[in-house]
């Protein structure tokens, strides 16, 4: 009987201890990842009355006799493997494990002092920028990717996922390498035909990440439309200033060191001279039936100096420039169509190649005694480029004359401007000649390497001018990389390519020939790197007199190879199924940062529980084995966590026959302590 009471309170104590577990696993119903135990009973050891004894040839053989001293809890064991429902958070740092086959794989964490691992996948970014957990802190641990080759090298040991340092904020920027040129060129559109030409911009940027735009100058070589002239034209940094020559000079190179092949050509001009005539309208110089007369000259005011008849009778009145007047005082301007041209007459050197009006000032200065000097420029050269009212003036001419400045030097006049011979002031330039304006009395020095001058009064010496080539010569491009001046001959150069389309339908044919050229920026300076520009997706065609034709980095529209970034701040990071996690950047890089660890186990159960989720090593359960999830087909999502893989209908059916089992156990005490007391009462 004392050995029932024993059996029973062994089965009271172990049903305990089986609903302490169901109890902990119904606690842990909505723990993240938590796994849920159970318990196996076995029996003890028993008390043997009599052995067995086998059969003869007379009698049977007999059975043991034993009786069982109770029960005990044979093992706790935990449902490792299996894995809980999947939770959607839409946490990006939060991560569910999903086991392939029969692996089960943990998280590896770092509590401080070791390497812990957890199913618990809720993670967070700390201040310092490093994945830990939710609940506890641990650090995830994983593989850094190594800043020079950017690959993550899972064979090394373990750290910190650091993920959000210093270092990965910003992304390094890229030089750019490959562009293209699209889109329909119209040989309609006026920009194509104009001065300025047609721009197509390429934005680019060096390997510091500094952007800069290249300008490049369209415009048509051929009237068919099938041949247009491309040139680099500036290059502007991203404060919108042009840094292309400054390049070029500092750099010592020429523009077709950077863009396009050299040609030159070549420009015809006027050729004029100055002259000065001294005369008297008294000297037979006055068209037929004009006459001169100055014998009211006391009468004369307001600047009048002189007075001429007309032919036929009308009376016209002049000032020392030699405007007219309709009268003596000259308060009343000359209504009529006459001017020098109709009162004097002059031929030869003197004939002008327009009619002398009385707006033409500076051009005839008259005395009271009749004596006037005519100051002209004559030209013979029709096609000369020169624009309005401009001429070329070659140096040393035999028109021009000597004289004498303030200075005591030799000379050179212009209408009332003397300037001091070049020659003398800067004997340093080869100079060529002038170009004179007779309308503004403006005079521009170019010395033999097309750079223009004008004199400055206060220094007393040729400065450079504020003039250029372009506005003084009509139709000159304004991209001309080298100028000089021999003779009546300007030689200008140019560095482009010839862009040419089939006259039948259109298609790109070439950029002198080829299908890509190159932007050398290489040669710009260290930071830059050539880029190789793709031509072959242009056409020639009609599109209403407007071109879309346009520059953009890149290998296509749709491939971005070679196109360059600026630097990259970071704003966004995303963890793949294999655990690599991905920094995104403002500048389009999506560059690897690292990988989370996954670790597995020859006995995942016999892993030893030491509370906060985490589980520790023990000998039962083999080290852990460290490495790449997906080696195994596992795999990992991201913005999901496991949930508790308690079942509580088993967990409720359990707690049903435990209790039922220790009421039992409980029967067999009360039971027990009945007989005993009937025991004891057989003494009365």
């Amino acid at each position: 009987m004392m050995r029932s009471l024993y059996s029973a309170v062994a089965g009271l104590k172990n049903h305990q201890t089986k609903m302490d577990v169901i109890g902990n696993n119904i606690s842990n119903v909505n723990t993240v990842a938590f796994k849920s135990s159970s318990v196996t009973f076995s029996d003890i050891i028993y008390q043997t009355l009599s052995g067995a004894s086998g059969p003869n040839q007379t009698l049977g053989g007999v059975n043991a006799k034993q009786i069982g001293l109770g029960m005990s809890t044979a093992a706790t064991s935990m449902n490792i493997t299996g894995s809980g429902s999947a939770q959607t958070t839409g946490k990006p740092f939060d991560l569910r494990l999903n086991d392939a086959g029969n692996s089960t794989n943990f998280f590896v964490v770092n509590n401080g002092t070791q390497n812990v691992y957890t199913r618990d996948g809720c993670f967070y970014i700390d201040g310092a920028g490093t994945l830990c957990m939710d609940s506890t802190g641990y650090k995830l641990m994983g593989w850094l990717a190594d800043p020079n080759t950017g690959e993550v090298i899972t064979s090394g040991d373990v750290v910190p996922l650091s993920i959000m340092d210093t270092p990965n904020l910003t992304s390094p920027p890229e030089a750019t390498e490959n562009a293209y040129a699209s889109g329909i060129i119209d040989k309609d559109t006026p920009d194509l035909s104009s001065t300025q030409g047609y721009t197509m911009a390429l934005e680019f940027f060096d390997d510091l990440g500094y952007p800069y735009s290249a300008r490049f100058t369209v415009r048509l070589a051929s009237d068919d439309g099938s041949v247009y002239t491309v040139k680099l034209s500036q290059i502007l940094d991203q404060n919108g200033v042009d840094v292309l020559k400054e390049i070029m000079e500092s750099q010592g190179i020429s523009l077709d060191q950077i863009f396009g092949s050299q040609s030159t050509n070549n420009y015809s001009l006027n050729a004029g001279t100055p002259y000065i005539t001294n005369n008297n309208l008294s000297n037979g110089v006055l068209q037929t039936g004009w006459t001169y007369d100055t014998t009211e000259s006391t009468q004369y005011t307001g600047g009048v100096i002189g007075h001429l008849t007309k032919p036929g009778g009308g009376d016209i009145y002049f000032n020392k420039d030699g405007k007219f007047y309709a009268n003596k005082e000259g308060t009343q301007d000359y209504a009529g169509t006459e001017d020098w041209g109709d009162v004097l007459k002059l031929t030869g050197a003197g004939t002008r190649d327009h009619a002398w009006s009385d707006a033409d000032t500076n051009i005839i200065s008259l005395d009271g005694s009749g004596n006037f000097t005519l100051k002209q420029i004559t030209t013979g050269d029709a096609s000369a480029i020169e624009k309005t009212n401009w001429y070329f003036l070659t140096q040393g001419g035999t028109a021009t004359y000597p004289d004498t400045d303030a200075h005591g030097r030799a000379a050179i006049k212009y209408g009332n401007y003397t300037y001091p011979n070049p020659a003398v002031t800067n004997p340093s330039e080869a100079w060529a000649g002038y170009f004179v304006n007779i309308s503004t009395n403006r005079l521009v020095a170019v010395n033999t390497a097309g750079t223009l001058f004008e004199y400055d009064s206060t220094a007393d010496k040729y400065t450079a001018s504020a003039l250029a080539l372009d506005s003084i010569l009509d139709g000159f491009d304004a991209d001309t990389t080298k100028v000089s001046v021999s003779g009546t001959t300007l030689t200008a150069s140019y560095t482009d390519y010839d862009l040419t389309f089939s006259k039948a339908d259109g298609s790109f044919v070439g950029i002198d020939d080829q299908d890509s050229v190159f932007l050398y920026g290489a040669t710009l300076g260290p930071n830059f790197h050539n880029i190789s520009i793709d031509f072959t997706s242009l056409r020639n065609a009609n599109n209403g007199k407007k071109s879309t034709a346009g520059m953009d980095s890149g290998t296509s529209a749709i491939d971005t190879t070679g196109a360059g970034k600026k630097l990259g701040s970071l704003v966004g990071v995303a963890v793949q199924n294999d655990g690599k996690i991905y920094g995104s950047y403002d500048n389009g890089n999506t560059v690897l940062l690292g990988q989370v660890a996954a670790a597995h186990f020859a006995n995942a159960s016999g892993l030893e529980k030491i509370g906060e989720s985490c589980y520790d090593t023990t000998l039962n359960s083999g080290d852990a084995v460290i490495g790449d999830i997906s080696a195994d087909g596992s795999s990992m999502t991201s913005g999901e966590i496991e949930m508790s893989n308690v079942d509580l209908s088993a967990e409720f059916t359990d707690m049903i026959t435990t209790q039922r089992g220790f009421q039992a156990n409980s029967r067999v005490i009360t039971t027990s302590d009945t007989l005993l007391e009937e025991l004891i009462n057989l003494k009365r």
